[in-house]
């Protein structure tokens, strides 16, 4: 790909259930309760996957390429988006609604954060906290948070890291919203790859970290309907750490392999 047209993280790099105890048998009413608690649960998982299936509400934190590419790959896999920026009327952002068409809106990242049922972060790494800020984080709870941030810092010339290793930004965004379900996502790949990739392969998997099962789940979901083989899952939101620290060696290879089209994957034998 020619080098003009970098795209996510590359154009960022040059920016800068439980039982109880004993054996006493349930009582009638705890029996009734359980089946209730599991009947729910299941309502809750079958509903999830038959809404992956029709089509969510998506709100997107961001305005930049990474968010505009996303926008437009969950709106053409029937999901309804809208993205979320200072400048909402900005003239990239009406020709991202003229292509994107009726599933597509733009509005305030308050906005766009209460509109999401799934809402996804897609500022630059820098901008993250001063994001959630603007979005309100009382909007994020109790949601399924895709992060797709990085830490990415060249002020030194060599592209690093300004938090890492013993910290992250999914960590933080984790701490500052406790209440959301924040998943690692979509992170070391570029813009260019993140709706239905293109490798000679087959269908890669998503790498993502998080700490709630049932939102890894449904972000695994996601991304099969976006053309994904699946997930790798990286463990809890500290794994963010090494996904993160995973971008600048993404950069040289793809300095080395003249490509940002990349997608690091473990070979198995």
């Amino acid at each position: 790909m020619a080098t003009g047209h970098r795209g996510g993280i590359a154009a960022a790099a040059e920016r800068g259930a439980g039982v109880g105890h004993g054996t006493e048998p349930a009582r009638p009413a705890d029996k009734a309760s359980r089946l209730t608690v599991a009947a729910a649960m299941a309502c809750e998982s079958t509903c999830s996957a038959r809404r992956l299936e029709t089509g969510m509400k998506v709100g997107i934190l961001g305005s930049g390429d990474v968010a505009q590419a996303l926008g437009r790959g969950f709106a053409k896999h029937g999901h309804d988006v809208m993205i979320g920026s200072r400048s909402p009327d900005s003239d990239k952002l009406k020709e991202w609604r003229e292509a994107v068409g009726s599933k597509g809106k733009t509005g305030t990242s308050a906005e766009a954060a209460m509109y999401g049922e799934i809402v996804v972060l897609a500022t630059l790494g820098a901008g993250t906290e001063a994001a959630v800020d603007m979005a309100g984080p009382q909007h994020l709870e109790g949601k399924v948070v895709i992060d797709v941030t990085n830490p990415l810092d060249s002020s030194k010339g060599n592209l690093g890291l300004f938090v890492g290793t013993d910290d992250s930004l999914g960590e933080r965004l984790q701490r500052k919203v406790p209440k959301a379900k924040v998943v690692k996502a979509f992170n070391t790949i570029s813009s260019i790859q993140m709706v239905d990739p293109r490798v000679k392969a087959g269908k890669p998997k998503m790498l993502i970290a998080g700490d709630d099962p049932a939102a890894k789940k449904q972000v695994e979901e996601l991304v099969k309907g976006l053309g994904w083989g699946g997930v790798y899952d990286c463990g809890g939101i500290d794994g963010a750490r090494w996904l993160e620290a995973s971008v600048p060696l993404w950069v040289r290879l793809g300095s080395q392999l003249n490509t940002w089209e990349h997608i690091l994957q473990p070979e198995l034998p």
